[in-house]
């Protein structure tokens, strides 16, 4: 890389992010837009929608002094109560659209505006994907074979940018994006600990989708301890940290998009084993992933990576798939609703019984 990336200045001074959505109006989008877009005034601006998510994505309709500007377009950030404990990584998604992904050959929305600022705050102003007939993928609604290879295709094109590479050491140009985090555990997970918080989830639906062994709190935190122990032994990869199916897009001709980045420096096992089991009907899934995890690592091969061989990589993608039960079972409806997080979790617990996970990470 020919730039630390983490140490360019900001082109403007930071724009104050409103703390609710009454705050998104004219005169603020004005103020976001025009520290990017010279001269552009919003007249009027008007909230057509809120879409939900654990931070806010409104869609608002603009009326602007430039016949070149969109008529519609999304502001994402912490504008309600249920997403101020998100402000940490609205900040860091921020960062990732400023700095990180105009570096990446992969197909994403197209960001105006993206401030992630301790003091000012955290905020994105993206394209209205409606606009180009975008549709956006439902997690009750699993994707077929040949759109998983579609997709599976850009996140190797994703994990190749910087495979192995120094940038992504805890001294590297990327260091400011998060690595793994072998002593702790992140705050979703760390919510497994607490037997009472526990109870109540698996009372839930999700509870009743997945096999009473995985309603033990305890036991799935030390499988996610082992996951990350030695982690080192995989490759890291610049990953997406996130790719289920809320967070994907097709595109008008049928190619795939990414959307809602969670960087990570971690495993490239983590995206695939997410993507793969948290994506496709459970029968399919069984049909299918042999073919896609080698559809994988060959591309990484095409595109001159050293990829792992089929046995290692199989062995970590039968550990991964825990960090997809993991985030799904502590997940909150206030985020994802109960029907998409019980959906999730059952394809999760029932691919970590059919490879038996537990037993591949010594639990």
């Amino acid at each position: 890389m020919s730039r630390a990336l983490q140490d360019r200045a900001p082109a403007s001074a930071p724009v104050l992010v409103p703390d609710g959505i009454a705050g998104i109006d004219a005169a603020w989008l004005t103020s976001a837009l025009a520290s990017v877009e010279s001269g552009l005034v919003v007249h009027d601006a008007r909230l057509l929608e809120s879409l939900g998510g654990a931070c806010t994505k409104l869609r608002v309709a603009l009326r602007t002094n430039r016949d070149d500007f969109p008529p519609t377009v999304i502001v994402k950030g912490c504008f309600e109560p249920h997403g101020k404990g998100m402000i940490g990584l609205q900040i860091a998604e921020a960062n990732y659209y400023k700095w990180l992904i105009p570096e990446l050959d992969v197909p994403t929305v197209h960001c105006f505006f993206a401030q992630g600022d301790p003091e000012a705050g955290a905020a994105l102003i993206m394209e209205d994907l409606d606009l180009r007939g975008v549709q956006c993928l439902r997690a009750t609604d699993p994707m077929g074979y040949e759109l998983a290879l579609a997709f599976l295709d850009v996140l190797a094109r994703l994990h190749a940018r910087w495979w192995d590479d120094p940038a992504l050491a805890d001294d590297g140009e990327l260091s400011w994006v998060p690595g793994p985090d072998t002593p702790g555990l992140p705050n979703h997970i760390a919510l497994l600990s607490d037997l009472e918080r526990t109870a109540q989830r698996v009372a839930l639906p999700r509870g009743s989708a997945v096999s009473r062994m995985f309603h033990d709190g305890e036991r799935l935190v030390r499988a996610f301890r082992a996951m990350w122990t030695n982690p080192q032994k995989l490759p890291h990869a610049l990953i997406h940290g996130d790719p289920h199916l809320a967070n994907l897009y097709v595109d008008r001709v049928g190619g795939p998009g990414l959307l809602d980045w969670t960087c990570r420096r971690a495993p490239w096992a983590l995206d695939i084993a997410y993507f793969i089991v948290g994506n496709l009907d459970i029968a399919d899934r069984r049909h299918w992933e042999v073919p896609l995890l080698q559809h994988y690592l060959a591309k990484l091969a095409e595109l001159g990576i050293a990829a792992p061989g089929f046995d290692e990589a199989w062995l970590a993608y039968r550990r991964w798939m825990t960090w997809g039960l993991c985030v799904w079972l502590v997940n909150r409806t206030d985020y994802h609703s109960e029907s998409a997080i019980t959906a999730a979790a059952a394809r999760f617990g029932a691919a970590m019984i059919d490879h038996d996970s537990y037993g591949a990470l010594g639990v």
